[in-house]
């Protein structure tokens, strides 16, 4: 992983500007030694590194009086702001799939933490450990995720949710002296390792929005862009990735080259040293994404032209011939026959 790569989501960082804001805290404070914006981080699809979160993330543990600033922060994390891996995560059927995939996948979210999930009859053990030294910033990491859980988990299963107990590798604040109660568990400080656990039971709790087939889909996308950043990307691959990221109506060579911070002309020159373009590779990801709607959902077509960002189902209609020639409808009936038993 590489410090200095865009490929952190904006919108906590943007977040945690506010609540600085309401302890009279300015953004530009807190932006001290980066080359952003407080009006850049405010676009919800703009990415910054790991670099410049840790920055931001050191500098506000350093200027706020607050110690209980990361609890604030993680219980503004909602799941619907995390697009892809929001999906996947909400969609599995029960808790125990739903924390298997949001382990796996939490390095999309930009979370500057490594999480190990180990599982015995009794638990699930969530082992938390750096993987880029901190800054200072490690407590407000760590709370930020703590709450962020258990914020998200409460949102998504029909039942409740409760970490069993919680075992921390600093010392106790008179903010997190609360922490047990807030959370209803013991929460332990000064340990070797820090570690969140939960209990085997809570996995067999239901989501709300189960749905397989969004699940199945979303996850292989998921996976295919964790093993792209595993490996180090091309250009085409960095432009797939933004890409992916982008609203429907932001998906245009101007906008994915402004994120890559590089001029359009120089973002065409390197895609054509791949042999490629940018409208190429849009169009790989449209057919990519439309044959996973009409195989695995039943989704109307006039809904996957929405979610593929066509204006019209007739233009949808019209890119899939060329794509498959076929049309959308005649792909649907060939590959649910070939599904069939």
């Amino acid at each position: 992983m590489n410090r200095k790569d865009k490929v952190v989501p904006s919108i906590y960082t943007n977040d945690l500007l506010g609540l600085l804001a309401q302890d009279g805290i300015a953004a530009e404070r807190a932006l001290v030694q980066t080359e952003l914006s407080a009006s850049e981080l405010q676009d919800p699809t703009f990415l910054i590194s790991y670099e410049e979160q840790l920055q931001i993330f050191s500098n506000a543990a350093t200027l706020s009086p607050d110690a209980d600033l990361g609890r604030r922060l993680g219980q503004l994390h909602r799941v619907n702001r995390y697009g892809l891996y929001g999906y996947a995560v909400q969609t599995c059927a029960n808790f125990d799939q739903a924390l298997q995939v949001a382990c796996r996948y939490m390095s999309l979210t930009g979370v500057t933490l490594d999480l190990e999930l180990v599982t015995d009859d009794q638990y699930y053990r969530i082992l938390l450990s750096d993987k880029l030294p901190l800054m200072g910033a490690h407590r407000l990491f760590v709370d930020e995720l703590i709450f962020s859980i258990h914020t998200i988990a409460n949102e998504i299963i029909q039942g409740s949710f409760q970490f069993d107990h919680i075992s921390l590798n600093f010392s106790a604040t008179p903010a997190s002296q609360q922490y047990s109660t807030l959370l209803n568990c013991p929460v332990n400080f000064n340990k070797p390792q820090s570690e969140l656990v939960i209990l085997r039971t809570q996995g067999d709790q239901p989501l709300r929005h189960w749905d397989p087939l969004t699940s199945e889909v979303c996850r292989e996308q998921c996976e295919k862009i964790l093993r792209r950043l595993e490996a180090g990307e091309s250009t085409s691959g960095q432009v797939r990735e933004m890409i992916m990221q982008l609203p429907c109506d932001q998906r245009k060579a101007e906008i994915v080259a402004q994120r890559l911070h590089l001029s359009t002309r120089h973002l065409r020159r390197k895609l054509s040293s791949e042999n490629t373009t940018f409208q190429k590779v849009l169009d790989e990801i449209r057919c990519e994404l439309a044959k996973d709607y009409l195989t695995h959902t039943l989704l109307p077509l006039d809904d996957i032209a929405l979610l593929l960002g066509f204006s019209e189902t007739s233009n949808f209609r019209r890119a899939f011939i060329k794509w498959m020639q076929k049309s959308p409808a005649q792909y649907r009936e060939q590959t649910s026959q070939r599904m069939q038993p």
